[in-house]
């Protein structure tokens, strides 16, 4: 809390100075709010933010931050209003927004708190929620013919892009992609016939058309180009990025689910098959929902042409290759074929077939099997290319355990496929590097390289893309070394975006690929953790190598120890619950219970351990409260936990006698003894002197003398008079009760106490 300075009650001759009684100020408000798009054209897709990290200046006091997001920017209206995670309030000065979130225009603002007091709302400012980034797609010419010039692999590649979990290619005869009549907006909704236009997904950064014959394929009713482009017109395609996120939705007033291919269009008759471009029938990854990026520029290449002779009946050697995986590590025998070990699930290549005549084969099967004797297989391809990247992940295999590829030239109309090559491989991922773990204030993040940080080329057109769909966050305790217990298991998505106050993956600030982490709650002890990448087919990929980590999310307790009945000059001792670091003069001071004023004080180290001395520069109220107070968030423990207050607010004494220093007697008053006065002195005065005293409790008692001499005592509070009382009897007596009132207790007040004639001052008494 940001509070005014207390000042030091001042009495002189003649007329009292008023002492200064601060108040408690309001909380700053945050400026420097970005993103701002305010202003901005949100169809520049410049201005678009993929995974918006909310920040803003820090305000002095705050203890945390209250942040709103709405559709508009009158916040008033409840229906404008989105749910964010732990409802907007976090403890630092940034909010990353839940993913995935509808693509448009927003409005936020945001406010300080602590635990009395919430700030101004900031001026609300725009945000534009999109993604922006596309694929660099590779425009390098392809041969039209690939059984006549096979110099290169007949393929399409592209660049990696952040965030992407899978990518969408898209092929049609026609340049401007057609949408169904019935309903152009839907994505669902293209000419999607097998024929003219055709989508298929792969996770991959390159990709050859092929017919999948093998049923374990996911999707291959509509990824089949076996009828694709029979007119042989020019063919033109175009790719983009897909995130699969595992967020949930979060919860706003727009209706709309965020899903780049739509909802089906079951009614449409324009389309021949409306649901052909589901992401389920696509073989996308069940998940809440999907975001696309924009596509690519569009390309165009000359399909093969059609075979117009007869099938040749024997055909030369094939020669087939992996890409991808380096040189072959044993080379093929008489008996045995060449062995490769590779990081990623291989790009198959090889050179076109002829029987020596010119005649080249027009089809090619690639058959992948667990065995050697292809009896267990895994995938079966038809092409007419001469590369292939299989769309499925393969498992990691161990013990020398690998798989066995085929590659087979074919003829037409079911021709008989009459030369082969045999092809082994080792599939071994490399395990997740970079892994540490990082304590925040009330958590611990977990940080990793995830895999596309680990291939070679894999931001550039055609090289390996992540395997990983997802990671596994593991935590065990100590004992459980295997991990058949984990205390935590937590499935994260490298695009999953949310805030750090709850449970899930949080990407760092960069979106650069092989950034990974994840934040998490949970209880403090020792614990081994680990990571575990988890591919498309649902195969668990390598762990990361176990390390240790001791998680300490509790705040360190500072209380104040001194007891009440504290002198106005006296000082106080503060105590931690644990070591800390961060304790000085600027980060503690003291608060005023009745009325909030802050008292500034000088720390010193105590004798015992985490024990500090707290020393009030200004001298103190009479009666008051005072309540321990940091300012900021600089005192933490080892782990990086910030200090928090406890206890209660420890009282100042609440009698102030003539002798106490919390009066400051001006000149013409005079100290006298007696055996009756309270405490053996009093303070006697002619007529028109004044002394004030700073007093803070619900009443006020003013004991003095009485006497055949004494005049009258006028009596005022906050200068308000309250009573004049006289002094005068028969007799001379102290320790007299001369006045009592009530005072509001919500303040400090000032007493002020003027002689009318000669008049005395035994004590002040406050309860």
């Amino acid at each position: 809390m940001a509070l005014l300075a207390a000042g030091t009650a001042i009495a002189v001759t003649g007329s009292l100075a008023m002492p200064t009684v601060s108040m408690a100020a309001t909380l700053g408000t945050p400026t420097s709010l970005a993103p701002n798009n305010t202003g901005d054209d949100v169809n520049d897709p410049s201005t678009w933010q993929k995974d918006p990290v909310l920040s803003w200046s820090s305000v002095t006091g705050a203890s945390g931050y209250d942040v709103e997001l709405a559709n508009s920017d009158d916040f008033t209206d409840s229906t404008n209003l989105w749910s964010l995670p732990n409802s907007g309030h976090v403890s630092g000065p940034s909010l990353a927004l839940p993913q995935p979130l509808d693509h448009g225009a927003y409005w936020w603002r945001v406010r300080a708190t602590n635990s009395s007091v919430k700030g101004a709302w900031s001026t609300a400012v725009e945000i534009f929620r999109g993604w922006d980034d596309a694929p660099v797609a590779s425009s390098t010419p392809v041969p039209n013919d690939n059984r006549v010039n096979g110099t290169m692999p007949w393929r399409f590649s592209w660049a990696a892009i952040p965030d992407a979990s899978t990518y969408e290619i898209e092929f049609s005869i026609f340049s401007t992609f057609p949408t169904d009549a019935a309903d152009p907006a839907a994505q669902s909704a293209k000419w999607n016939d097998g024929k003219n236009t055709l989508d298929c997904l792969t996770t991959r950064t390159t990709f050859t058309p092929y017919t999948s014959v093998g049923a374990a394929d996911v999707g291959v009713d509509t990824c089949d180009f076996s009828a694709f482009d029979q007119a042989l017109a020019p063919v033109f395609w175009r790719v983009r990025g897909v995130d699969d996120s595992e967020d949930t939705i979060p919860s706003g007033p727009q209706t709309q689910t965020l899903d780049c291919f739509g909802t089906p269009e079951s009614s449409s008759s324009a389309s021949p098959d409306p649901s052909a471009n589901t992401p389920s029938a696509l073989g996308t990854p069940a998940s809440p929902a999907h975001e696309c990026s924009q596509w690519s520029a569009t390309n165009s290449v000359s399909w093969p042409v059609a075979d117009t002779g007869s099938d040749p009946t024997t055909y030369g050697p094939i020669s087939a290759s992996l890409t991808n995986c380096g040189a072959p590590t044993s080379t093929a025998t008489p008996s045995s074929p060449a062995t490769y070990t590779c990081t990623d699930t291989p790009e198959i290549t090889w050179s076109p077939v002829s029987d020596g005549a010119g005649k080249f084969a027009s089809n090619y099967m690639v058959t992948i099997a667990d065995d050697p004797g292809f009896t267990n297989v895994e995938r079966v391809y038809n092409t007419a290319f001469l590369s292939l990247t299989p769309r499925d992940e393969f498992r990691d295999f161990t013990a020398g355990r690998g798989y066995y590829v085929d590659v087979a030239a074919c003829g037409d109309d079911g021709g008989q496929c009459t030369s082969d090559q045999k092809l082994t491989f080792i599939k071994r991922t490399p395990r997740i590097a970079g892994v540490s773990a990082v304590h925040l204030n009330g958590a611990e993040r977990f940080t990793w390289q995830d895999l596309l940080g680990k291939y070679p080329n894999a931001g550039t057109a055609g090289g390996a893309a992540a395997e990983a769909e997802q990671y596994i966050l593991q935590l065990a305790d100590t004992s459980d070394t295997d991990f058949a217990h984990p205390v935590l298991s937590l499935a994260v998505d490298r695009s999953c975006d949310t805030a750090l106050a709850v449970p899930c993956y949080n990407p760092s600030g960069s979106t650069a690929a092989g950034d990974g982490q994840a934040v998490v709650h949970v209880a403090d002890g020792a614990y081994e953790w680990r990571v575990i990448p988890v591919d498309r087919a649902d195969n668990h990929l390598p762990a990361s190598t176990p390390l240790a980590v001791t998680i300490d999310t509790t705040p360190p307790q500072l209380s104040l120890t001194t007891k009440s009945g504290l002198p106005v000059n006296g000082t106080f001792t503060m105590k931690s619950s644990e070591a800390v670091v961060g304790v000085n003069s600027s980060a503690v001071n003291l608060t005023a219970v009745a009325g909030g004023a802050t008292v500034p004080v000088t720390v010193t180290t105590g004798a015992a351990a985490n024990t500090w001395t707290l020393t009030p520069t200004v001298r103190l109220v009479t009666g008051q409260r005072y309540a321990l107070h940091l300012t900021g968030s600089g005192i933490h423990d080892a782990a990086g936990n910030t200090a928090v207050v406890t206890g209660g607010s420890v009282r100042t004494t609440t009698i102030a006698d003539d002798r106490s220093v919390a009066w400051t007697w001006p000149s013409g008053w005079t100290k006298l003894s007696s055996s009756n006065a309270i405490g053996g002195t009093f303070r006697r005065a002619t007529t028109a002197h004044s002394v004030g005293i700073a007093l803070a409790g619900s009443s006020i008692s003013v004991y003095g003398c009485k006497g055949p001499t004494m005049g009258s005592l006028v009596v005022k509070v906050d200068g308000v008079t309250k009573a004049t009382v006289s002094e005068h009897q028969s007799f001379t007596k102290c320790g007299l009760l001369l006045w009592t009132g009530s005072v509001a207790t919500n303040a400090a007040h000032v007493l002020t106490l003027t002689t009318v004639g000669t008049a005395t001052i035994d004590e002040v008494k406050v309860a």
